[in-house]
């Protein structure tokens, strides 16, 4: 009867080791998957920074350009030549 008890113990574990290994691939696969993606998720906000830049730039200094233009009168969205 204890020989049985043993047998069952130790099929039982057997198969509690390999759920564990199981568990331990999916963990890996898992933290592969979220690399990716947080390497991926780097590069987009390195890219969003570089638009967000060229765009504070950018923007104020033609608006002040077209202000400018249009207070000296020489824009030619106001010329009767076209």
């Amino acid at each position: 009867m204890a020989l049985l008890h043993y047998s069952q113990r130790a099929r039982g574990l057997a198969v509690d080791t390999s759920n564990m290994n199981h568990l331990a691939n999916a963990t890996k696969a898992d933290q592969d998957s979220m690399l990716v993606l947080a390497r991926a998720s780097k590069k987009d906000s390195e890219t969003m920074k570089l638009i967000a830049f060229v765009s504070v730039v950018y923007l104020p200094s033609s608006l002040i350009t077209v202000r400018l233009l249009i207070a000296k009168g020489s824009c030619p969205a106001n010329s009767n030549d076209m």
